[in-house]
């Protein structure tokens, strides 16, 4: 068993551009930074007793790997090497310092002949240290100790390396020991942040104390809206009022995971830490060391079994009491599986892409293909207008009864759309909020136009099973035939405008994480979570079936 990846800071995770896992032994990362930006090659060696083509076969891929690498790029290579390059370094001055540790193999000696021809310096032998600072692998009885796990770095950023030095205190229940090198360089932080949404647990909405005052500080917002103002103008000022209003009255939502871990099975991890310096001087405390290591997993597995067993129990509260949702989520969590990240796509070359602006670029190309009109359906077009009877040309106005029924037949707990404003949100506005979103859709309806952000959606993407052929058709109807096809069955003449309008303003961006692509023209298919999506569609699909028919 094998494998290697990299543990991330939040700082680091911002500033990550792509990385390429190359083998169960290398994976490399690139990171934006100042002066120069970083490229990072982590690495797990075969050991010394493995054959000649593993190695070799090893460090070709490394050697790839550095061909594929930005010449401008920081060059820092990681990981086990599992060579010793010993403390003597009079012919190797140029790739290391005069502070090595033990005795050099022929792995070792390999090691530093590739650190010649790429230029590189092992900063584990920079600096001074003590024994026990530089040593990074001890077999069990404490008796090997070697310097392995290396860190190098291109010859002329050496000088930014201000330390480097092995922690034995650290607790990772291995026999290889933690090494932290410090490097004098800068972390870029990313230009396009993505926009973020309202953190707000609007479920807490349902508390009546908590809906009130958010409906009160939401009425003071409503009142200072001009009726005079235009439509887009209007949109905004609604939508900024409601966001302003629940980020300052609503509790922002939970993220903290709740922990498992029993303050029993905390101590012995206390008390595993303090053996394990003691470990080396004498049997009994390597036979105490290992049996408080056996304990702690023991531990930490029965802490784990009690957990489970508490949130079957309130998922089984939860179906008694008929909260269902929070059932359904308990028993999600308990038993989901590993999902496979859609951030590793291909191009149309085949060549898998490694930065996120190539990955959402990607998807962006692939999603406008599929809702980009390739003509044609003139003919049927044709026809539909020849049938149709004439629509009405007197509109009434939208009555602020359907306007307050449409508010509250919004399903609650789903996804808002790009602007970030959700259902409940809405509903518990109150008669204010609801009067101004009346004289917003009757301003839209006269006009026969929409606000800019009514027109936009975010697509997620999600790994399916199965035949989508059926979803293909919906998403590729051509929209004059959806237009005509209204007019045929004698819909209001402004409906139908009003619903052009609508589709000529709609835009959609693939979102991969928390990051949108860029906005993309839907020039086919209905939109995506409308709710008169499906009636036009059956409506199409009877038009469909009437041509057969005839």
């Amino acid at each position: 068993m094998r494998g290697v990846g990299f543990l991330l800071s939040t700082q680091a995770k911002k500033a990550l551009i792509g990385y390429n896992p190359i083998s169960s032994r290398i994976i490399s990362a690139r990171f934006d930074a100042a002066p120069f930006k970083i490229s990072v090659i982590h690495v797990y060696a075969p050991t010394s007793s493995s054959s000649e083509e593993d190695i070799d076969a090893f460090y070709n891929d490394i050697e790839e790997a550095l061909t594929k690498t930005d010449k401008k790029d920081i060059l820092i290579l990681t990981g086990d090497w599992n060579a010793k390059i010993g403390n003597d370094n009079t012919d190797w001055k140029s790739v290391m310092g005069k502070y090595g540790y033990g005795d050099r193999n022929e792995p070792g000696e390999r090691l530093l002949e590739f650190a010649i021809v790429h230029d590189l310096y092992v900063c584990n032998t920079k600096f001074q240290h003590k024994p026990n600072r530089k040593w990074t692998w001890a077999s069990p009885d404490g008796i090997h100790k070697n310097m392995i796990d290396l860190i190098l770095i291109q010859h002329r950023w050496k000088t930014s390396v201000t330390d480097c030095r092995t922690f034995q205190s650290a607790d990772i229940s291995s026999d290889h020991s933690l090494v932290l090198c410090n490097i004098n360089l800068k972390l870029k932080k990313p230009h396009n942040k993505p926009q973020k949404c309202c953190r707000v647990d609007v479920n807490r909405l349902r508390d009546e104390e908590i809906k009130q005052s958010y409906s009160a500080a939401l009425t003071k917002q409503m009142k200072e809206i001009e009726p005079t103002c235009s439509l887009e103008e209007h949109a905004k000022k609604i939508e900024q009022a409601i966001k302003i209003t629940v980020e300052a009255t609503v509790p922002a939502k939970r993220t903290a995971k709740k922990p498992w871990i029993s303050e029993e099975t905390l101590k012995l991890a206390d008390e595993k830490r303090r053996l394990k310096q003691l470990r080396n001087v004498s049997l009994e405390y390597t036979q105490q060391y290992k049996g408080l290591c056996r304990k702690v997993k023991r531990s930490a597995r029965q802490d784990k079994g009690h957990w489970i067993q508490d949130q079957c129990e309130q998922a089984e509260k939860g179906v008694n009491i008929e909260n269902t949702r929070e059932a359904y989520g308990l028993t999600k969590m308990l038993r989901k599986e590993f999902l496979r990240r859609l951030n590793v796509i291909r191009n149309q070359e085949g060549t898998v892409l490694k930065t996120n602006d190539d990955i959402k670029r990607r998807w962006t190309q692939y999603c406008s293909s599929l809702y980009k009109d390739p003509g044609g359906g003139d003919g049927m077009v044709k026809e539909l207008e020849d049938i149709g009877p004439p629509g009405n040309e007197d509109p009434q106005d939208i009555l602020y009864s359907e306007v307050q029924a449409a508010i509250n037949s919004l399903k609650r707990n789903k996804s808002s759309g790009s602007d970030g404003v959700t259902a409940e949100m809405l509903q518990a506005g109150g008669e204010p909020l609801s009067r101004q979103i009346h004289k917003l859709c009757n301003k839209a309806w006269h006009e026969g136009t929409i606000p800019e952000e009514w027109g936009k959606s975010i697509l997620v993407p999600i790994p399916k099973k199965g035949d989508l052929n059926f979803q293909k058709a919906f998403d590729t109807i051509k929209h004059k035939i959806i237009w005509a096809m209204l007019k045929s069955y004698g819909v209001d003449t402004t409906m139908v405008t009003l619903l052009q309008k609508i589709y000529e303003k709609s835009q959609s961006a693939v979102r991969i994480g928390k990051d949108n692509g860029e906005w993309f023209r839907t020039d086919v298919g209905t939109r995506q979570g409308d709710p008169l999506s499906p009636l036009l569609f059956i409506a199409y699909l009877e038009r469909v079936m009437d041509q057969i028919r005839r």
